[in-house]
């Protein structure tokens, strides 16, 4: 599938820096969007204020809505058409289970080692 579009939502700069780079490996052309609040995210989902191809989506974000809430609410408001990757720093088989019963596209476990990131997300992006 092509995506030309990628939102990524985590509270992690350094997490969100790594992620835009390896994108970029992937293709240049990819218009990286990143927002660290979820809220604001679905609320801009919602009204049209950004269309993205694919969404990127931490579980865990210190202080505010993770990304089960986010997920739960984005099926409710029909943004569900847009497929949702959930981002987790852990592999436990519990949060995969939650991410595929919430309706998640696909989970991976974020990796520390560049290559392995670009080598998870290079299928994705295939043409």
């Amino acid at each position: 599938m092509k995506y030309n579009t990628v939102l990524i939502i985590d509270d992690d700069w350094e997490d969100i820096a790594f992620f835009m780079e390896a994108l970029t490996r992937i293709n240049p052309d990819i218009s990286c969007i990143f927002m660290v609040n979820p809220e604001a995210a679905l609320s801009e989902l919602q009204n049209g204020e950004i269309i993205p191809d694919i969404i990127f989506l931490d579980i865990h974000m210190d202080g505010m809505m993770n990304g089960f809430d986010f997920l739960k609410l984005a099926k409710d408001m029909n943004i569900g058409s847009i497929p949702i990757y959930m981002l987790s720093g852990s592999s436990e088989q519990s949060i995969k289970a939650e991410a595929d019963s919430l309706g998640a596209t696909g989970f991976m476990t974020k990796p520390s080692d560049f290559n392995t990131l670009v080598m998870m997300l290079q299928p994705l992006f295939a043409e």
